[in-house]
């Protein structure tokens, strides 16, 4: 297989003399085939002949000339099919912007083939999730769907090429459509051209603000996997309905005999308090006063009543991606719960430990009560009391 590397003359062989625009890394054989570095000569003007023998005598010294260009310039392309019923296709275009960070290191792992490598990578990790977005968002609005991707991969990306020498400055993201996607997108972009920049603000910021709202709503409903475990527990939630009813009917018959705010809080004895220890109302976060075992209200309705807690519990939270990321792991932690002996304890105990990784760092930001339920719903053993009355 041939070396993009050296294709690419980031890299080539060179006697070891300094040169122009290149540092010139010196290694010394050792034994058949290893080598030793010695030294890196930076750019610079042709060392006398006499000189560079005495220092390094030819066959036991060679060097490779490493671009030190500030500016240096990769284009990749990758065929994308997406992940839809119609499976669309189109061409993805990447353009790396990058210099040599470590001309030693590079030079030492030239034969891995260190620019292939950091290519094939961003083909990776880049067309990974572009192959999750909608035909729509490929011809209409890709390079909104593009700086999306590229705010949570471009670190990522970063990292890798550092470990083969590589300062990944930049990246930019294109397509390619095919022929027959070309003519509606070219009729958008001049419906959008005769639309006035303020207009074009307009439309972006509400579209943000739909995406938002979607995600948010995602996460607060519950995915399909916690649909799924919802549906495993209305049998046992039947099992409890009499006994549901018959204290609805009791309480019904005596809320009918106080006719007084006197008569009414001597019957239930402030149990509308919010920071009430044994009485907090069902279905409300506990107040200040409570302890993390009784953040969660027991009886039927659990899970609605939980469901309402973790979007209750994470609603102060500072950041949408993180009161995001929270809720889904709460959630996924309560469909772990409901699936009981079906489900794996180790995706349990992940989850429950992912929970109070992100709620750790929120102790500044949120008051005592809401720290409270967010340990009761990452307490799995909390949660199936809370679920089974």
């Amino acid at each position: 297989m041939s070396n993009q590397t050296f294709e690419e003359r980031l890299v080539r062989d060179h006697p070891a003399e300094p040169l122009e625009g290149h540092n010139v890394v010196v290694f010394e054989r050792v034994g058949g085939s290893g080598e030793r570095f010695r030294t890196i000569l930076p750019p610079g003007k042709p060392l006398k002949r006499g000189l560079l023998e005495r220092l390094w005598p030819q066959g036991r010294f060679f060097a490779v000339a490493v671009d030190a260009s500030p500016d240096l310039h990769l284009d990749v392309s990758q065929h994308v099919v997406l992940e839809d019923e119609e499976a669309h296709r189109f061409d993805l275009l990447l353009d790396l912007y990058y210099s040599v960070s470590d001309p030693h290191l590079l030079a030492s792992l030239r034969n891995r083939d260190p620019l292939r490598m950091v290519a094939e990578r961003a083909r990776q990790v880049i067309g990974r999730d572009v192959r999750q977005l909608q035909w729509t968002e490929v011809v209409f609005s890709f390079s909104v769907s593009a700086q999306e991707i590229l705010q949570h991969r471009l670190q990522e990306l970063k990292g890798f090429a550092a470990g083969y020498g590589i300062a990944l400055r930049s990246l930019e993201v294109g397509r390619l459509l095919p022929e027959e996607a070309t003519t509606d997108a070219l009729q958008h972009e001049k419906d959008l051209a005769r639309i006035s920049r303020d207009e074009r603000v307009g439309l972006a910021m509400r579209e943000s603000s739909r995406r938002l709202k979607d995600a948010e709503n995602l996460h607060a409903l519950g995915g399909a996997d916690l649909d799924a475990a919802a549906q495993d527990v209305r049998d046992a939630a039947r099992v409890r309905a009499a006994a549901v009813d018959a204290r609805i009917g009791a309480i019904g018959v005596l809320g009918s005999q106080v006719t007084t705010p006197d008569e009414f809080r001597a019957t239930f004895q402030g149990s509308i308090q919010p920071g009430g220890a044994s009485g907090a109302a069902p279905g409300m976060l506990p107040g200040a006063g409570v302890s993390s075992t009784a953040a969660l209200t027991a009886g039927a309705g659990g899970l609605s009543v939980l469901l309402q807690q973790v979007v209750s519990a994470t609603q102060n939270v500072s950041g949408s991606g993180k009161r995001l990321e929270l809720r889904s792991v709460l959630l996924h932690l309560v469909a772990e719960v409901l699936l009981e002996e079906l489900g794996e304890p180790a995706v349990r105990t992940r989850y429950a430990e992912r929970a109070r990784q992100l709620f750790a760092s929120l102790e500044r930001s949120l008051v005592p009560h809401e720290l409270d339920a967010l340990r009761a719903l990452s307490d799995p053993v909390e949660l199936e009391r809370a679920l089974r009355g």
